[in-house]
């Protein structure tokens, strides 16, 4: 429990400190740093859990999503994500032909660090992509509220 309330305190502050930032690829990086810790949390969730999801999903999909915000192309991020679930799939399936694999679930299990929790953070990327002053707003209300009704979750 104590290991959580110090991990959640400590992205709470790099959240913070993207507030503060007027570089845009600083902004990019610090959020990248987060989503590649959130998919990996959640992955070791799953492997904990006795499931085998695929470690490549989350990581392409982070990879992927910075410069494509970055330069301006968020337009192309869900044709990103259906190549990338079709990805999965074709691999599950030659790993299950060859005897790697069991079943489908592998697939789906491989799927859950990019579903949750990168698409929040797709979020936070289109936020604090946005020019000038508003996105600092949007951040605030985004991430405060969900932090807000956590901790009341977590403590109450």
């Amino acid at each position: 429990m104590a290991q959580r309330v110090i991990f959640g305190l400590l992205l709470a502050a790099l959240v913070l400190a993207i507030l503060f930032l007027d570089y845009l690829w600083l902004r990019m990086a610090i959020v990248f740093l987060l989503m590649m810790i959130a998919q990996h949390e959640i992955r070791d969730a799953l492997r904990a859990l006795g499931k085998k999801p695929m470690s490549w999903p989350g990581s392409v999909y982070c990879v992927a999503l910075v410069p494509l915000f970055l330069f301006g192309q968020a337009n192309v991020v869900w044709i990103v994500m259906v190549l990338l679930v079709l990805a999965v799939f074709t691999v599950n399936v030659f790993q299950i032909e060859s005897g790697k694999r069991q079943g489908i679930e592998d697939a789906v299990f491989s799927l859950a660090p990019v579903l949750y929790p990168l698409l929040p953070f797709q979020f936070l990327l289109a936020t604090v992509a946005l020019p000038g002053p508003y996105w600092r707003t949007v951040l605030l209300l985004g991430v405060g509220v969900a932090c807000i009704t956590d901790t009341f979750a977590l403590f109450g």
